[in-house]
């Protein structure tokens, strides 16, 4: 029972403190433990490997190729040279099996630009990795800042209501007072009961709205569970509207968005893969350098021998494969060039969106806070009248309720102006500088 007790205090006097939780340590959660991002920086990775592999091409391939040959008569198990005709007939090296290894080594000296190409595609390639995992990463970011800051949001909102249910209890307690002297009506504290329920429902209602962000927010940073973590703003400051011209905010997006840069990479590949069809109609030149060394089975006899070979291939028919591959490729170009026409439209609509989307919410940021101005004093000079006996409950308890209903737009205005923001950096991939 002592030890008991021992625990019980313990506990009391320290209390089990959770983990804060920042907008950029969230962030770099999300980044963290998101499979799709991991699996694209893999994809990068690989895309590297991509890019060093096509470099090679141009310095040729080496084998070493070994084998046993028996066969149902004796043949000769080498070319025939000069000097084995010299020798005569009894010392040729005819057996019926022998083994043999040799180097055969592969020089392409010309494939018709072919090889430069695909130096080119793979780079391109390694590009349109990059730029989906920069746009992933945009796009993983945007979803955090407005899950994060709305939970923020809300349960500011929460407190602001908290604070508005503690006036009206103790405006209930006043008049319950005032009620004993005869000061007050009955019949206000109904009323104050009814504003204390609405204020409940309202308080549950946004608890309801936390739980839906908080799960969103919960996917997006792959954790099961946030009830451990505090939610710390930081950095964020009051709204000021210092924003570039739109203009210049257009043009950086043209610039940063990776969904233009993947589209313009698309369109490169494709020209690519043109030069590439094209590649095919022109002629082959390789080099071939064998050594082979051959030991036969029942004579005494191993030899080495060497060879060079120029070898050129010139391409003459082939039903018009070829023809049809160049046409295909130059219809893909043509239109990963209109898919660049519509991605910039479609950028262009999207940042001018996001910009007057921020200067509407920076509106609506400075009307909520001149609207709780107001709403203060008001409700200060019906708090007097009501008082001194001269109000009615009804005033007292709409003001009160309109200067809470202010506070919670102030409140949620100011948020709503960071996500607009947000928004607005998402639609430039960059910062508003």
């Amino acid at each position: 029972m002592r030890k008991a007790m021992v625990l019980f205090m313990i506990f009391s006097f320290f209390p089990v403190f959770s983990k804060t939780l920042t907008l950029d340590s969230a962030i770099e959660m999300a980044l963290k433990n998101n499979p799709e991002y991991r699996a694209l920086k893999m994809k990068l990775k690989a895309s590297e490997y991509g890019v060093k592999a096509s470099k090679t091409y141009k310095f040729g391939e080496l084998d070493l190729n070994a084998g046993y040959r028996k066969t149902s008569d004796e043949g000769i198990i080498r070319p025939m040279t000069r000097e084995l005709i010299l020798a005569g007939l009894p010392n040729m090296p005819f057996d019926d099996e022998y083994y043999y290894w040799n180097f055969d080594y592969k020089l392409p000296i010309y494939y018709g630009g072919k090889i430069k190409t695909g130096e080119r595609i793979a780079k391109a390639k390694k590009s349109a990795v990059y730029y989906r995992l920069k746009k992933l990463e945009w796009n993983l970011r945007n979803g955090v800042v407005k899950s994060f800051l709305g939970v923020i949001s809300i349960n500011k909102q929460i407190d602001s209501l908290n604070s508005y249910l503690n006036s009206l209890k103790s405006l209930k307690k006043h008049i319950l007072e005032g009620v004993k002297f005869g000061k007050f009506a009955e019949v206000d504290l109904y009323k104050v009961d009814f504003q204390i329920e609405e204020a409940k429902y309202r308080i549950e209602s946004l608890k309801e709205k936390r739980v839906a962000l908080l799960e969103s927010l919960s996917s997006l940073l792959g954790v099961e569970d946030l009830s451990s973590f505090t939610f710390e703003e930081k950095g964020l400051g009051e709204p000021e509207l210092n924003l570039p011209d739109l203009k210049a905010l257009v043009e950086k997006a043209k610039e940063n968005r990776s969904d233009i840069q993947i589209t313009k990479t698309e369109a490169d590949i494709s020209k690519l893969k043109i030069k590439l069809a094209k590649g095919d109609w022109k002629p082959k030149l390789t080099l071939n350098a064998n050594l082979m060394a051959v030991n036969a089975g029942n004579i005494d006899y191993s030899d080495r021998f060497w060879a060079i070979t120029a070898n050129i291939s010139i391409p003459v028919f082939d039903m018009g494969r070829r023809h049809k591959r160049i046409k295909q490729a130059e219809r893909e170009y043509d239109s990963a060039k209109q898919r660049i026409y519509g991605v910039e439209l479609s950028i262009k609509k999207e940042v001018k969106t996001a910009y007057f989307n921020v200067r509407k919410e920076f509106l609506n940021y400075k009307t909520s806070l001149a609207s709780l101005k107001l709403q203060k004093e008001v409700e200060r000079i019906e708090q007097l009248k009501y008082n001194n006996g001269r109000g009615d409950i009804d005033d007292l308890l709409f003001a009160k309720a309109r200067r809470q209903l202010a506070e919670a737009s102030v409140i949620k205005t100011r948020f709503d102006f960071f996500i607009a923001k947000e928004e607005l950096k998402k639609s430039i991939e960059g910062e508003l500088k």
